[in-house]
């Protein structure tokens, strides 16, 4: 049998990071503190990423509602992805 456990975990996240070499994700909170998350793997990043914008973002959430640093955000997203498939 294999036991699991479920976590709930209410933070402000000021900022997440992505960590390819040990693939890791790290939660990074308004009070200083850290959460860290061990075996998340590259392509479970692009589909978290797929998930969320193609099916979530697009179909969820109108334009007018997100905030100029998210456009932002989305744009550099945008670029990036265009100049790494060019």
């Amino acid at each position: 049998m294999k036991l699991s456990t479920n976590y709930s975990i209410y933070a402000k996240i000021a900022h997440i990071s992505y960590y390819n070499g040990d693939d890791s994700l790290t939660f990074y909170t308004d009070d200083d503190e850290q959460i860290e998350i061990f075996g998340v793997e590259r392509d479970d990043m692009i589909r978290l990423a797929r998930n969320y914008c193609v099916v979530d973002l697009v179909k969820n959430t109108p334009m007018k509602k997100l905030a100029e640093q998210e456009v932002a955000s989305l744009l550099e997203i945008k670029d990036a992805l265009n100049s790494y498939f060019s």
